[in-house]
């Protein structure tokens, strides 16, 4: 299958218990979009018949198509071909659980993310719900995966196909689980048609929580009287956000927006104080031993052939010292004998884009050419606090977030370094990232 209707199929996405999501190229219009396909799992047909799975499907394309919100994600159509139904959506390249480093294993830790950032995140959710709750309509699948980011990373809701409109009944089988473990509301694991708007007030306050501490909500920091990393009010904010009993909640999306405002506030007068971070690991590069790697790699579905280099989530281990001299060329480091080009692109781009912006800058004996993750990474720099970056202090990487590395992951996936997160992460080669050109300094 390579058309689905006129939409061309470049490869898979993901997949879930009713659709498979799909990467497709719209000829009409020159853009990637995603198109997502029902196609249920053989349980789930079996537990709600074909027909009832067909319902929910058309009814979420129909939702998402009349619900207009720069937070929500825009379904552009939907339609049946050859008896095969699909919505399709705009294609963004990222979502929160690829930026916070989630592993399938919810209970692992994941990276924490700049309280500012999170607040951001966190507000921009709440709008989209707010629109969401207005119409009648409960989410009930709220988890970083399904947070959507553009570039300038503004949110995108996604996947409504667990919702509820008000005063709907679904009659789920017994036992069908209605939601994602630890950000699913304790009253919606129990009855699911039983759900108001508070539950996905709840399961905000878990990703809340997940992207400032890196973990989902266990041993709660107020459970036990104590105060967390970020103070009182952010221990209060989260324990009323959290409530058990969804009575003791915010009433509302806006209501947990005022709450929000206040933190915020609060934050930006108290961060400096709280906000250090541990004294780094700093390692030198030994110039009578192996460079480093300049060779690109297929890795794998993996980033273990990174180790040691790079943790579990994969960051930096340690820092190299930087010892850079502003040259008329470039930027060399002499740490690591690197010539960085003055000439990072101001555009984002594809990964193939990138290798051309790379081989096209000015010639020298030595060509420039797409650094490898390695190289990148002696670029990053350790965060002194919470709400810095790991961005090394070169002009030319002012304003950019994401760079494209040479190295792959896949046929379809290349490695990116976050300046921001000082994390590695690997995106589909079609996304738009930017890049700096490296090349070896002159012996």
């Amino acid at each position: 299958m390579r058309f689905i209707g006129k939409y061309e199929i470049l490869g898979l996405l993901g997949r879930g218990g009713m659709a498979r999501v799909y990467k497709v190229f719209d000829p009409d219009n020159d853009q990637l979009l995603s198109l997502k396909l029902l196609w249920p799992q053989t349980i789930l047909s079996s537990q709600l018949g074909q027909e009832e799975i067909q319902r929910r499907f058309l009814a979420e394309a129909k939702t998402m198509q009349a619900l207009e919100h720069p937070n929500i994600a825009r379904v552009i159509e939907w339609g049946q071909d050859c008896g095969l139904t699909y919505m399709v959506q705009e294609y963004l390249c990222l979502n929160l659980s690829l930026l916070l480093g989630e592993s399938r294993n919810a209970e692992l830790p994941s990276r924490p993310i700049s309280p500012l950032k999170a607040l951001h995140i966190t507000r921009q959710t709440l709008l989209g719900l707010q629109k969401l709750h207005q119409a009648g309509i409960v989410h009930r699948d709220i988890k970083p995966a399904n947070l959507m980011l553009n570039l300038q990373e503004e949110v995108r809701i996604i996947d409504l196909g667990l919702s509820k409109l008000r005063g709907e009944v679904q009659n789920n089988p017994q036992g069908m689980l209605v939601g994602s473990p630890y950000y699913a509301a304790p009253e919606q694991l129990d009855n699911p048609d039983s759900v108001d708007p508070t539950s996905d007030l709840y399961s905000v306050a878990v990703v809340l929580h997940r992207m400032i501490t890196g973990q989902v909500p266990d041993s709660s920091p107020w459970a036990s009287g104590k105060d967390g990393l970020l103070g009182r009010q952010w221990t209060a904010f989260l324990h009323k956000a959290l409530a058990l009993d969804p009575g003791q909640r915010f009433v509302s999306a806006s209501d947990m927006q005022k709450a929000l405002q206040s933190l915020e506030e609060e934050w930006s007068t108290r961060r400096e104080e709280i906000c250090s971070m541990p004294e780094p690991r700093l390692y030198t590069w030994d110039p009578g031993g192996r460079p480093l790697r300049k060779e690109p790699l297929f890795t794998g579905s993996t980033g273990a052939v990174f180790e040691p280099l790079l943790d579990r989530l994969l960051q930096p281990q340690g820092y190299l010292e930087n010892d850079f001299h502003f040259l008329e060329q470039g930027v060399l480091d002499a740490a690591t004998g690197l010539v960085w080009s003055y000439h990072a692109s101001r555009t984002p781009l594809t990964h193939n884009e990138a290798l051309h912006f790379a081989a096209r800058q000015e010639t020298t004996n030595l060509p420039w050419r797409l650094p490898t993750l390695e190289e990148l990474l002696s670029l990053l720099q350790p965060r002194q606090s919470l709400e810095e970056v790991c961005a090394p202090p070169l002009k030319q990487l002012e304003g950019i977030s994401r760079l494209w590395s040479s190295d792959h992951q896949t046929k379809s996936k290349a490695w990116i370094l976050d300046l921001e997160q000082g994390a590695a992460m690997a995106q589909d080669k079609l996304c738009r990232f930017q890049v700096i050109p490296v090349r070896d300094a002159e012996r």
